[in-house]
């Protein structure tokens, strides 16, 4: 089975559940808040599922954004060490 999610998406997950608001969120990831707001979307669509609730600024992340953030935190924390090792070996 092939995911659903790709990088840019995990790395969305990680900084919506660090950050209090979608505006702060994107000046993380480097993009506006419209873009941020799309990529949400998307991986709504891709899933099938909805993923926040709107609060305000901010959003509450669902049960599945939070399994998903716990998915997403290890995933980017394995490949994160994984290319300190390759580049350590090259």
């Amino acid at each position: 089975m092939r995911p659903r999610l790709d990088l840019r998406h995990l790395e969305l997950l990680n900084i919506l559940d660090e950050t209090d608001t979608v505006a702060e969120a994107a000046r993380a990831l480097r993009v506006t808040p419209s873009a941020l707001s799309h990529r949400i979307r998307e991986a709504e669509r891709r899933l099938n599922i909805h993923l926040f609730e709107k609060r305000g600024r901010g959003l509450r992340a669902t049960p599945a954004a939070e399994i998903l953030t716990e998915a997403a935190r290890r995933i980017l924390f394995d490949l994160a060490q994984a290319e300190t090792l390759a580049i350590g070996s090259a």
